[in-house]
Parts: structure tokens; C-alpha cells; sequence
């Protein structure tokens, strides 16, 4: 199986992160995400859980403002979009683009009523085929979640 990338969309703001799963997608998958937000996505952070019971996170990506969220993926349930809008921000003087707000949809539907973050003017999608799942994360951060993308893998069977 080959890892496949979508995206990222957002801004050029902050630094490049890439949270990549810490295996393939047969031994590997998102169980958890943490977020934090307030008037935008402030910080995203990956956890991941292997079949043997193993679990790893990735760094926490953005600053520390806004409240914190944890949202849960059962084990038999798959993340396999996430949707949300960008915004012009202004930072100093200047304004730059950025993802605002996030929704994070599982395979079963659940998560796509939750918002985070205020909603931005630019809708974006970043949805699996059928038969993936979102397996890690890419992007740009700094004090806030610049740009997003993901990783995507087959759902095993």
C-alpha cells in the first residue's frame, strides 16, 4: 500500500510540520485528535493507535490559545474527512490566509455537526476516496494552524 497526499490548503504562514502515521495503515490508525481553538484552530495534534495496542503522538502544531478538544475515533470507525474554511488574518500590518475553522467527519457520519474555530468566507474539503481513511497530517503552523493537509491509506480489510 502506498500513502497518498491531499493537499494542503491554508496559508504560508509558520513553519512546515508533517505528522506521518508511524506505520502502514494495516497496523496503524488516528484514534485521537486534540485541538485547540478559539476564533481560529490554534494547535492540532495526532494520536494514533497500532493493532498490538501500541500508541504514539505527534507534537502538538500551533500555539497554545484557544480551548482545548479532544475528539475520539473508535476502534472500529475511521477518519476519513475533514472540512473547514480559510480566512484572511491579520498579523501586524499584514494579513495573510489561514485555516479558521476545522470539522472532523468519521467514516460513520459521526463529528461532521461539530465545529472548531470561527467559520471563514473559502470552504474546503479533504475527503477520502471510499475505502481510505486519513492515516497523519501535514501542514504549516505557528502561533495557529497555517495550512493543513493529509495523509490518506486504504481501510484495511
Amino acid at each position: 500500500m502506498s500513502t497518498l497526499k491531499l493537499g494542503p490548503v491554508g496559508g504560508t504562514g509558520g513553519e512546515e510540520f508533517d505528522a506521518r502515521p508511524p506505520g502502514s495503515g494495516d497496523e496503524w490508525k488516528i484514534s485521537q485528535i486534540e485541538l485547540r481553538s478559539g476564533k481560529r484552530i490554534d494547535q492540532i495534534e495526532i494520536t494514533w493507535h497500532s493493532k498490538q495496542g501500541d500508541s504514539k503522538s505527534s507534537p502538538g502544531f500551533g500555539g497554545q490559545g484557544g480551548d482545548r478538544s479532544e475528539v475520539l475515533v473508535p476502534h472500529d470507525d475511521y477518519l476519513t474527512k475533514i472540512t473547514g474554511t480559510i480566512a484572511w488574518v491579520h498579523e501586524g500590518e499584514t494579513m495573510r490566509d489561514q485555516v479558521v475553522s476545522l470539522r472532523l467527519v468519521r467514516r460513520s457520519g459521526a463529528g461532521s455537526e461539530e465545529e472548531y474555530g470561527n467559520p471563514g468566507p473559502v470552504p474546503f474539503s479533504l475527503e477520502c476516496p471510499e475505502g481510505y481513511q486519513i492515516l497523519g497530517i501535514f501542514g504549516r503552523s505557528g502561533k495557529e494552524l497555517d495550512a493543513l493537509g493529509v495523509y490518506i491509506d486504504r481501510i484495511p480489510e
